[in-house]
């Protein structure tokens, strides 16, 4: 099982999403210079399959979570939940799913 922390840029659409925050820019930041943006945090769990014509197991995603910011977290009046914690709720429910269903 994998796990990855991506990040999604919010749009200008015309709804305004709740849960964005504003996180560092790795690609853009330098060692000098820190580049933050507006987006959304999922915590994605992946499945690492091997595939017969890929030298590399793909990870195909098959829980997907969206982490609030801390700021919209407040705004809700709701318990500000880390990466870490969220990671840590979606893999025990998994983990409950695979035992009673096996």
């Amino acid at each position: 099982m994998g796990y990855q922390r991506t990040q999604q840029a919010a749009g200008n659409g015309p709804v305004e999403i709740q849960a964005k925050g504003r996180y560092r820019d790795a690609v853009r930041s330098t060692q000098g210079t820190v580049v933050k943006c507006y987006g959304l945090k999922w915590i994605s769990l992946m499945r690492l399959v091997p595939l017969p014509w890929s030298p590399r197991p793909w990870a195909l995603p098959f829980l997907t979570v969206l982490a609030p910011s801390a700021r919209a977290n407040t705004a809700a009046k709701r318990r500000h939940k880390t990466t870490v914690d969220w990671t840590g709720q979606a893999v025990k429910a998994i983990s409950r799913e695979v035992l009673t269903a096996g």
